[in-house]
């Protein structure tokens, strides 16, 4: 995915070439002055010259749908030659302009021809404004695509993960508000149902409904869109789906017509704010509330793999949400239930170098596995923290740490990818393994400490403890 900058003068690379030359997304440069060209190029960035009004520039540019534009120059006529020539060549793409002082351009003009564009002030595209405003223009493209092609469907599905969550139910609240459906129209769906007691309140105090659905109820739907998660969560059930919109690195063996996977950012609500926002959909208290108590208990009230974007969201939700309400949907977090499993963990647990290690044996709910691992990792000399239990045919494990050594999904995946579903970010991940594969690798865990202690000591080997 190319980003290329139709430009006149050498503001812009001198602001950013050096951060623009590393970068994994290739730049190029396109100008009418050729000395400008090879300056350029000897500061090593790719860039071309010729006439913005002749096609043979075009043809040595490359473009096409996945294209994104930047214009920053200095003649109006330039810049509406630059402007229809990409709209003849490649339709709608994400084009930023840069409005500078005396261009005589006018905003108004320049948005009646070309809708799609989005116009800002030359400071506005300096430093890392303009990451930002490509991000949110390729954004905004992708919502109204998606948005068109789910009008088509008479029923939808929002597809979330088992026993959802806060933030995969408030970014499936989001979606159906942004395609303009209610809950007869757009679903929200899961395998299994709500059971964690915060998460119950949520549905309840914020009014949401999540159906219990079971394979045969798919037929019903003609688009599926799958949220905070990715479909190889379901094996071979689901090859291909509509859309996915996950803050989980990108997993392999499906198939989606749209995408918007950012495994940097902290939880897929801060993903879901900036699509509400680029359709131009106002947030309500109540999707407020939702959002913003979903990327705080994703990130641990920000203390957890938190990017800017995190930062944005949260202080622009929490402007508009309802904490009176939120703070009802917490609780007091501890009940009997979590507090009889932390004393099991306290007299079952193996600790050696600081990496802590407990299995449960049958758990009621399997999201035990990851309060208990985030609770103990609080405890002092503790700075690996994995639990483990058994529930529903299958093992699911926790891992936390610190943050700052090795990652944690790397090293679940390593002990634990070729047996089941393993992945995460690097101070959190889970694995979900099925019991017959579990039982073939490491034996029966309920009956065996040994099992236990072979778990913990290739958990161990894979940290490099």
């Amino acid at each position: 995915m190319a980003t290329i900058l139709f430009l006149d003068d050498d503001l812009l690379p001198q602001v950013l070439g050096d951060r623009m030359s590393g970068e994994k997304t290739p730049y190029l440069f396109a100008t009418p002055n050729g000395n400008l060209a090879r300056s350029l190029k000897r500061k090593g960035l790719k860039a071309v010259s010729g006439s913005l009004r002749s096609s043979r520039l075009y043809n040595r540019l490359d473009l096409n749908g996945s294209s994104r534009i930047v214009i920053d120059l200095a003649d109006k006529g330039s810049t509406y030659a630059v402007l229809e020539e990409i709209q003849k060549r490649v339709g709608q793409v994400p084009v930023v302009v840069a409005l500078k002082e005396g261009s005589g351009l006018d905003e108004g003009q320049l948005l009646e021809q070309f809708p799609g564009v989005k116009v800002v002030r030359l400071r506005a595209l300096l430093e890392d404004g303009l990451k930002v405003e490509m991000e949110y223009a390729a954004t905004r493209r992708l919502v109204h695509r998606y948005q068109e092609d789910f009008q088509k469907a008479e029923r939808i599905l929002i597809l979330l993960h088992d026993d959802p969550d806060p933030d995969s139910m408030a970014s499936a609240l989001a979606l159906r508000t942004i395609l303009g459906r209610n809950r007869q129209t757009a679903v929200i769906g899961t395998f299994a149902p709500v059971t964690r007691p915060e998460n119950l309140r949520m549905t309840r105090m914020l009014d949401l409904t999540v159906k219990t659905l079971t394979q045969s109820d798919m037929a019903r739907f003609q688009r599926i869109a799958v949220l905070d998660i990715q479909p190889h969560y379901w094996a071979d059930r689901f090859r291909e789906v509509d859309l996915v919109i996950d803050h989980h690195p990108q997993a392999k063996g499906y198939k989606a017509r749209f995408k918007d996977l950012r495994p940097r950012v902290g939880a897929t609500s801060t993903i879901m704010l900036e699509h509400l926002l680029a359709a131009g959909v106002s947030v309500s208290e109540r999707m407020a509330t939702a959002m913003l108590y979903a990327i705080k208990t994703d990130t641990l009230f920000l203390e957890r793999g938190v990017h800017p974007a995190d930062l944005r969201s949260f202080m622009y939700l929490y402007q508009r949400a309802n904490l009176n309400v939120m703070r009802k949907i917490e609780g007091q977090g501890l009940t009997m239930e979590r507090l009889q499993f932390i004393d099991r963990v306290r007299q079952q647990h193996m600790f050696a170098d600081g990496f802590l290690y407990a299995h449960l044996g049958p758990i009621p709910r399997d999201d035990l596995a990851p309060a208990l691992a985030d609770f103990f990792l609080q405890v002092d000399d503790v700075k690996w923290c994995a639990i483990s239990g058994e529930v529903g045919g299958q093992v699911t494990l926790s891992l936390r740490n610190l943050g700052y050594q090795k990652s944690a999904g790397d090293v679940v995946k390593a002990v634990f990818g070729d047996i089941g579903n393993a992945g995460g970010h690097r101070s959190a991940a889970k694995a979900v393994i099925p019991m017959d594969k579990f039982r073939k690798k490491f034996g029966v865990p309920s009956r065996n400490g040994k099992v236990a202690a072979a778990v913990y000591a290739k958990l161990r080997e894979a940290t490099g403890l």
